[in-house]
């Protein structure tokens, strides 16, 4: 799914405050296919060794973090938080 030559989570800038952490933008992605249940698992399957990377946590808890933080004024968002929270439940945060 990424490009060759090009690390696959590291493309997705955080606002132009630098390169996001590992695990960011494939958090990016499984979070907004969580209400499509099929897609979501087919991210998971993609990415997986990104999201299961040791240092990844850092970069879902952003995503998670963002998405949250957005979501009393984007509706979308709003609708993601239930799962966004089960989601950041279910990370290790060690």
């Amino acid at each position: 799914m990424g490009e060759p030559d090009r690390p696959r989570d590291a493309a997705h800038g955080l606002g132009g405050l630098g390169t996001a952490p590992l695990g960011y933008d494939a958090a990016c992605l499984l979070l907004h296919s969580l209400p499509v249940p099929g897609a979501a698992a087919r991210v998971r399957t993609e990415f997986a060794d990104v999201l299961d990377a040791p240092e990844s946590p850092t970069g879902q808890l952003v995503a998670c973090a963002e998405l949250l933080q957005a979501a009393p004024r984007v509706a979308f968002h709003a609708d993601l938080e239930a799962a966004v929270r089960t989601h950041l439940a279910s990370l290790d945060h060690s």
